[in-house]
């Protein structure tokens, strides 16, 4: 029953995509021109980028939305289907106008590209040198477009190759004055109308676009395949239908053939140019753009949901993803990120049993208060408390179990007896006695889960009856901690109370 409007929605997110992107790369150009940049600088930049306008923003949206596989599918697999479809049929059916050394130095271009993402693509992942590579390729482009604008302005060392498809027809003289596309003169009217046009052009591309990654992302789920397998296959092929359409003389009908006309930014006969142009775009810009974006996309998601999570107990938590740059950095080997891991998945945290003897007592607990990682080891730091010395015992001896089998190796220290409540106590008898009598009223008595002295006194005494009791203490320890001056003189009159006792 989803299939269907799944389908209707891709349909509507390539007709939109297709106006989108037509749109404002055609109103983005004159823009240009109307800023009074001359024609061959802005052939050489804002035409040659408008070509991949709709990967771009498609994988801007992909990493938005964190789906990294429809990225790096749509970069990948929209730069083959265009040399390997569109560019071979444009070769076989158009009039052809190229320079032979322009299309050489962008073949070998696209050919050091893809040596690239061969090298630093890994698992969907693209390093940081990866990056710079392909970012400083994308800027070589740009100068190249550029050299390549202003020598066919002026005629400069060109090596034009001119083929003609139709039957019988001889080619016809170069012009390249005759090739130049046209812009509007300079006024309000026209400059606020291409303004307008770029605006609602991009607004259009972003909803197509959108429309093509749900799409994608629900047929993944409905047909239980990768998202990669749609962005590979619907994606890529529907966003170079317009081209195919251009290739086959527009045959989808007379409409999309006036509004392509109308919006052509480069030449008929200089697409399979564009063709490649957009190939080597795929690759250089929207490739570590989607990837990129991506990354930094996932982190704020996990930090928005740390924050959710543990906001109420600490509001001023956070998550911060800093990039260090190009270059060599220390790093654990895919075994030790297994093996750490797994050990701050599975090892035991928290309370682990309460008490049967005080209701709400916690009797056995542990916690990761400390994490280290250098360059030979990573060292996880754990508090081991408990009120009885075999559970005690248990939990120290399941967690040294668990690191040996991870293979790591424990070391206990600072471990102190535990203080096991006692169901009988003369002692505690007696100061319920002299409180009630001291201050006419029962005392509150209760039991923490907290490491005492008189754990360490119960261990070298054997039967010694002790109990706890002190000032107000606030704010223990921390930097601010202190007693109340008052409830020390209450102590000290108990105390001697205590002990001036006589049943």
């Amino acid at each position: 029953m989803l299939l269907l409007p799944t389908l209707l929605l891709y349909a509507l997110g390539l007709l939109l995509t297709g106006i989108g992107s037509r749109l404002a790369s055609r109103c983005a150009t004159w823009c240009g021109a109307l800023c009074g940049l001359p024609m061959w600088m802005v052939g050489g930049t804002l035409v040659a980028v408008c070509t991949a306008l709709p990967q771009l923003v498609l994988a801007f949206l992909a990493a938005g939305m964190s789906v990294t596989a429809l990225a790096v599918g749509t970069a990948l697999a929209g730069a083959v289907t265009q040399l390997g479809l569109v560019l071979a049929l444009c070769l076989l059916r158009c009039n052809v106008t190229v320079d032979r050394g322009e299309l050489l130095r962008k073949c070998a271009l696209l050919l050091v590209a893809c040596g690239v993402v061969a090298l630093f693509v890994r698992d969907g992942t693209l390093s940081y040198t990866g990056t710079g590579l392909l970012m400083g390729l994308f800027v070589l482009f740009v100068m190249q477009s550029i050299a390549y604008q202003y020598r066919f302005a002026f005629r400069e060392g060109l090596e034009l190759i001119t083929v003609q498809k139709e039957k019988g027809e001889k080619t016809p003289p170069e012009d390249p004055s005759g090739r130049t596309v046209l812009f509007p003169a300079m006024s309000i009217r026209t400059s606020l109308r291409n303004l307008a046009g770029v605006v609602g052009g991009m607004a259009v591309l972003c909803v197509g676009a959108w429309a093509l990654l749900n799409s994608a992302v629900a047929l993944a789920n409905l047909t239980g395949t990768i998202q990669a397998q749609w962005a590979a296959t619907l994606i890529s092929f529907g966003l170079c239908l317009p081209l195919l359409v251009e290739v086959f003389d527009h045959p989808l009908g007379s409409a999309w053939k006036r509004f392509a006309e109308k919006c052509r930014i480069y030449p008929p006969q200089a697409l399979p140019m564009q063709v490649l142009n957009s190939a080597i775009l795929s690759i250089t810009l929207v490739l570590p753009a989607g990837i990129t974006e991506g990354v930094h996309t996932a982190a704020a998601q996990f930090a928005a949901q740390v924050q959710a999570e543990y906001g109420t107990a600490d509001p001023a938590i956070c998550l911060q993803l800093t990039e260090q740059g190009c270059g060599a950095f220390s790093a654990l080997d895919a075994d030790s990120t297994q093996r750490l891991r797994k050990a701050l998945l599975l090892m035991p945290w928290g309370v682990q049993a309460m008490s049967m003897d005080v209701p709400g007592l916690v009797e056995t607990s542990l916690n990761l208060g400390v994490a280290e990682l250098d360059d030979s080891e990573a060292i996880l730091r754990f508090s081991i408390r408990s009120s009885v010395p075999s559970a005690k015992e248990l939990l120290s001896c399941k967690l040294q179990t668990l690191t040996e089998l991870l293979g790591g190796s424990v070391r206990f220290h600072g471990d102190y007896p535990a203080w096991t409540y006692a169901r009988e106590s003369a002692l505690r008898d007696r100061c319920v006695a002299v409180y009630e009598a001291q201050y006419g009223a029962k005392p509150q008595i209760v039991a923490i889960h907290a490491g005492l002295e008189c754990g360490i006194l119960s261990g070298k005494i054997e039967g010694l009856d002790c109990i706890s009791f002190g000032p107000n203490l606030l704010h223990v320890h921390t930097p601010n901690e202190r007693a109340d001056i008052a409830s020390v003189a209450r102590v000290w009159e108990y105390l001697k109370a205590i002990l001036a006792y006589k049943e």
